[in-house]
């Protein structure tokens, strides 16, 4: 962990976040509201063909 407080009360609000717990909803919550970032190489794969040909690819592979 890194602390960046200059002024004693910023390092003990600092040590006091480590007992923080959340609920599963407030996971959740936090969860939903920054999602993650695509990785690579699935986010450049998506920008490859246009979403009506990569619609049709996906229906051609689930008649398949």
């Amino acid at each position: 962990m890194l602390v960046g407080a200059s002024k004693p009360h910023q390092l003990d609000d600092n040590l006091a976040a480590v007992d923080l717990a959340l609920t599963e909803a407030e996971i959740a919550e936090l969860d939903a509201a920054t999602p993650l970032a695509p990785v690579y190489p699935n986010w450049f794969i998506e920008n490859l063909a246009d979403r009506p040909i990569a619609q049709a690819i996906a229906e051609g592979a689930r008649i398949l």
